[in-house]
């Protein structure tokens, strides 16, 4: 027997869950699988300067990413000061 997840959710307990045979993955779930593995043979056919190409733009992605915080944690800090000297102005 095949029973579909989805036809017994609204009608079972959660403590009954696993006592029926069910399939483990839905058709979408099994379909995005597939593609999944149709992206993983591509690599394994793509050449060495592609895979090069491929590395160097997720280390610039990453090194971009990395000073993006950095200097968004910069712009807050001096923000922060700002926002103190003017409290300590306004106060005086």
């Amino acid at each position: 027997m095949d029973y579909s997840i989805v036809e017994f959710v609204p009608s079972i307990n959660f403590s009954a869950f696993f006592f029926f045979p069910r399939r483990l993955f839905s058709n979408p779930t099994v379909k995005t699988m597939l593609e999944m593995s149709g992206e993983t043979k591509k690599r394994k056919t793509e050449t060495a300067a592609e895979k090069h190409q491929r590395q160097t733009a997720n280390k610039h992605n990453t090194l971009l990413n990395k000073q993006k915080e950095l200097l968004k944690k910069d712009i807050m800090k001096k923000r922060g000061l700002l926002d103190k000297a003017l409290h300590a102005e306004i106060q005086v």
